[in-house]
């Protein structure tokens, strides 16, 4: 046997426990290397290596998807007239005749503010100190405008509301509104917009779906807000609004 040689055939036990211990410490070694695993360069070697990866094998890369702030976006016609609701508390984004722009709206990747085209409830305006009666009940509302000390213009603004019909001159968008600290009542809302010869009409309803009475106002703020811009087209200042409350 020439010095050097391994005594043990090549299948024996001895080499075939080092081999596997190789596979297995290779195999450890790609689990490890996850997006927070040292490299040995001061970086993450799950992030280093699969970005070269892609790099070398020139593929083609994902499109980056620019979401809209304020969810999808409904887009209404009827001849001269457009308008946009969002999915964003059901608000009005844009509404114009021609090339008159009658709404100071907001753009889609702004942030909504100063209650542009957005539906108030269960109530507009301020509640001081957002403490109200009602029932034999003294409730305390969150306070979401806190420098004033006041619950403001409803509950509804900044969630998602349901797309249930889109059409091209005619949206509907519906919502629960759960019961909640302050607001302990169970609705159902649904505004509807519709373009038509005499403009932009916005019906919202709701109902409460409670064997009790619930407080409610409500105020489409599309047009009547501090977004306004003069006179609708037709001589109203203010789009039909019609509000009923059922138990």
């Amino acid at each position: 046997m020439a010095q050097g040689d391994d005594p043990r055939p090549a299948g024996e036990p001895g080499e075939q426990a080092r081999r596997s211990h190789r596979r297995e410490r290779v195999a450890l070694d790609r689990v490890d290397a996850g997006p927070h695993a040292p490299d040995g360069r001061g970086g993450a070697a799950g992030h280093h290596h699969v970005g070269a990866r892609r790099h070398r094998q020139g593929g083609p890369r994902r499109p980056r998807v620019q979401q809209s702030r304020t969810g999808r976006q409904l887009t209404l016609r009827h001849g001269a007239h457009s308008a946009v609701i969002v999915e964003l508390g059901a608000a009005v984004r844009s509404y114009a005749v021609g090339e008159r722009t009658v709404i100071d709206g907001f753009a889609e990747q702004d942030r909504i503010t100063g209650g542009r085209g957005q539906i108030l409830v269960p109530w507009p305006n301020r509640i001081r100190d957002g403490r109200y009666p009602w029932d034999g009940q003294d409730l305390q509302l969150p306070l979401t405008e806190p420098a004033g000390g006041n619950a403001i213009h409803g509950l509804l603004r900044w969630v998602a509301w349901r797309v249930v019909e889109a059409s091209g001159s005619r949206a509907v968008l519906e919502v629960p509104l759960w019961p909640q600290p302050g607001y302990p009542f169970h609705l159902h809302v649904r505004a509807e917009y519709a373009l038509g010869e005499s403009g932009l009409e916005v019906a919202v309803t709701a109902r409460n779906l409670d064997a009790s009475a619930a407080p409610l106002r409500l105020r489409p703020a599309s047009l009547h807000h501090p977004g306004h811009r003069g006179r609708r087209p037709g001589g109203a200042d203010r789009p039909r609004t019609d509000m009923a409350a059922h138990r």
